[in-house]
């Protein structure tokens, strides 16, 4: 066996890790700046806008994402059948996106008021209605990049679209019209221009496959528990947000949305090996094959977790403090968070052996109904009591709970 620091593993790494990192700071730059220029209260409209975007398209996608990883791969070598599964993905997302705008912008009164305890948000939710129509179309290019094995495409696209968002930050706010809603236009459209560029990189004849409805009782074959474990999974990871907003006020959701947004960094990192990982899970053939690769996949996750928080302490400290006087309250959550992205990072070739090589979706599913409860549980008892170091505990021991049951479900598949 190669060694880690010699395996194509590393190599393909590194190249999603390069764009990650500079992904993550243009990231770190904007939600810094944009939180600087607009204050607690309103960075924390923009926050729940963002969030909810990130869940509700993380839903209404069915697992098509993985489905794509899952399948494109499989198919490689007949390429009639590899159009017809991207073309029947790119469909599944649009639908999704414009039947779930339509409910959204429907019943946003109704959602503002009585979900989410904020009747003052209801002007945003026209803007989330297009954003998850517009990241579902960005999810689907950034995910076939990762099928395809283009990491220099995939990290292209999420370097683009950052730094354009940025710039226009800067621009819109010179001419005086940055606030919630602004910002939160420039936050939609970015998806929709990556996806639009993305289009000159892939072989657009998958567009005119034909019959790729045939395909669809094999993709929901898997899709089914995977759409379903993803649904329960972007519940859970964001269900902080929605208890913070409904227990707290804004401001303190624009605090601790910033220390969120902070630590997202080692979330994309995640998403960076796991771009590299999942496609070689999906194609191994033997238990000995897939043990003695994630025990290398956890090496690299484990040295890149530890060099991250090395970096990412004293640089949270820096950035809440500098941005004002209240987002520095945010520092103690701050490092709890911290821990819990870094535990997921750890451990993530372990969760991804379950789905992509023991194709045990199912079992993500029950956890994730789990950890849903676990969190509602625990918000309703620690974020009134302790505000957002409540919230930020909340999301520790969920994560706790969902890494411990998936090492010891990986021993018993072994």
């Amino acid at each position: 066996q190669m060694g880690i620091l010699s395996s194509a593993t590393l190599r393909q790494s590194l190249v999603t890790t390069a764009s990650t990192v500079v992904n993550g700071v243009l990231g770190a730059i904007f939600y810094f700046l944009l939180a600087r220029l607009l204050g607690s209260h309103d960075n924390g409209a923009f926050s729940v806008a963002a969030t909810l975007i990130a869940m509700i398209a993380g839903i209404v996608d069915f697992g098509t994402d993985q489905g794509l990883v899952k399948f494109v791969p499989k198919h490689k070598f007949n390429s009639s059948s590899q159009h017809a599964i991207i073309k029947l993905s790119l469909k599944i997302k649009i639908l999704a996106g414009i039947f779930t705008a339509l409910i959204l912008i429907s019943q946003s009164s109704y959602l503002s008021q009585n979900i989410l305890n904020k009747p003052e948000l209801v002007y945003l939710f026209p803007l989330v209605a297009a954003g998850i129509l517009f990241q579902n179309l960005f999810s689907f290019s950034v995910t076939l990049s990762q099928a395809l094995e283009r990491f220099f495409l995939w990290g292209g696209l999420f370097i683009s679209t950052n730094l354009t968002r940025l710039i226009l930050i800067g621009v819109i706010f010179g001419m005086g019209r940055l606030n919630g809603y602004t910002s939160v236009l420039i936050y939609i459209l970015m998806p929709l221009l990556g996806f639009v560029l993305s289009l000159a990189f892939f072989d657009r004849k998958f567009l005119f496959a034909k019959n790729e409805n045939k395909y669809l009782p094999e993709i929901l074959g898997f899709n089914k528990w995977v759409s379903a474990f993803v649904v329960v999974a972007a519940i859970g990871s964001r269900l902080d947000i929605f208890y913070t907003t409904r227990f707290l006020s804004l401001s303190a959701v624009g605090v601790y949305g910033l220390a969120l947004q902070i630590t997202s960094i080692l979330p994309q990192l995640t998403n960076a090996i796991g771009a590299v990982t999942t496609p070689k899970l999906s194609s191994f053939t033997s238990i000995e094959q897939n043990t003695k690769y994630v025990a290398k996949a956890v090496t690299l996750t484990s040295i890149v977790a530890v060099f991250s928080l090395i970096i990412l302490v004293p640089l949270g400290w820096f950035m809440l403090n500098l941005t004002g006087h209240d987002f520095s309250t945010g520092f103690i959550p701050y490092l709890i968070l911290l821990c819990s992205v870094a535990i997921f990072l750890i451990n993530s070739p372990v969760r991804d052996s379950i789905i992509y090589f023991f194709g045990k979706p199912k079992f993500f599913f029950w956890l994730g109904l789990i950890h849903v409860i676990v969190i509602s549980l625990l918000s309703w008892l620690l974020i009134p009591r302790f505000d957002i170091l409540g919230s930020a505990l909340t999301v520790l021991l969920g994560q706790i709970v969902i890494e411990f049951s998936s090492i010891i479900y990986f021993l018993f598949q072994k």
